[in-house]
Parts: C-alpha cells; structure tokens; sequence
C-alpha cells in the first residue's frame, strides 16, 4: 500500500541540475589550474631553500678553513662562489615573488568557482527539504483518505451485520407464526375427524366451554 502511494508521487528533480554540473566541472578546472601554479610555487621554494642551505654550508666550512690556515687566494675563490650561491637565492626569491600574482589569481577563482557552486548547492537543498514537506503532506493526506475509507468500510459492514440480525430476527418470527398456525390446522382437523364441531374460532377455546 505504502509502495502504492508514492507512485502518485513525483520523484524529486532540481530544475538547476545541469548548471550545477557545469559549475562543479568549472570549480574541478580551477582547482587543476591552481594545482599547476602551486607546483612551480613548490619549485621555486624548493630552489630558494636550497640556495639557502647550500650558503650557510658554505660560509660555515668557509670559517672553519680560515680559522685552520688563512689564504687569499682561498678567501677570493669562496667570495665569488658566495656571490653566486647569494645571486640564486636572489633569483628563486624573485621567481616565487612573480609566481605569487598567478597563485593568488587562481585561488580567486577557486574561491569564486566554489561559491557560485555552493550557491546552487544551497538552493537545491532548500528545494529538496521544500520537496520532502510536499511528500510528506501528500502521503498523511493519502492515509487519511485511507483510513476514512476502511472506517466507512467497518462501518457498512457493522450496520449490514445489524440489518441481517434484524431480517433473521424477522424470519424466525415468521417461521414461528407459521408454526402455530400448522397445529392450529392439524387440530381442526383432528376435530373434523371427531366428528366435532370446528369453527374459525381456537378450538381450544372451544373445548374449555
């Protein structure tokens, strides 16, 4: 029954679904773009680090020779190579500074991907919820109407059971009528045979004169 009433029932459908889809697809290509920015982000900062490490290994072991046996020669050829480990920390520094607009235009339109998609997303939970009520509403109306019908049905069948009881009630009246008047008959008869006297009136009324 209850399989019954949810088949005059439309299944729930979002008039949107399509754009929807189109704007998940969208947040999913924004994301892949963002995620190619932040891979030569990731790059540059690996880069700049190591730059970094490599300086500081350098100035560190630079040190510990001066301090064993000061050369010249050996403090110029570690200057230029300082300047060179200094000029790529420069550049991978300047190279994340130049990724940093693009990293940060993606993630706008990440951002605005998914607040055009969430937008929707909200709306066709309110439909739904919207939706549910409707359904709701619909089958208490249906169960009503159920119920209304099987009290009628009770009830019909209650005042038909009354009616046969009284019609049985009736016959039975009936077949005792029908039985007095039968030994009424029989009696006369057995008067007649007598050779006594029989009138419309009880013959039993007649005897006690």
């Amino acid at each position: 029954m209850q399989a019954k009433r949810r088949s005059s029932i439309k299944r729930f459908r979002f008039s949107l679904e399509s754009l929807l889809r189109i704007r998940s697809h969208e947040e999913k290509m924004a994301m892949a773009d963002l995620a190619k920015v932040l891979e030569k982000v990731n790059v540059s900062e690996e880069k700049k680090k190591k730059a970094q490490d490599n300086y500081r290994s350098e100035v560190e072991q630079f040190s510990r020779e001066q301090r064993e046996s000061f050369r010249l020669e050996l403090f110029q050829m570690y200057d230029r190579y300082l300047e060179r480990l200094e000029s790529e920390q420069v550049q991978a520094n300047e190279e994340l500074e130049a990724i940093r607009p693009a990293l940060e235009a993606e993630q706008q339109k990440v951002m605005e991907a998914r607040r055009k998609k969430r937008a929707l997303e909200l709306l066709k939970e309110r439909r739904k919820e919207q939706y549910d009520l409707e359904v709701r509403r619909q089958e208490k109306k249906e169960l009503e109407e159920i119920n209304a019908k099987a009290f009628q049905a009770s009830l019909f069948g209650q005042v038909s059971s009354e009616r046969r009881s009284f019609e049985d009630q009736d016959q039975s009246e009936d077949s005792q009528e029908d039985l007095k008047a039968r030994r009424e008959e029989e009696l006369k008869e057995y008067y007649r045979q007598m050779g006594m006297p029989v009138d419309d009136q009880d013959p039993l009324a007649g005897n006690e004169d």
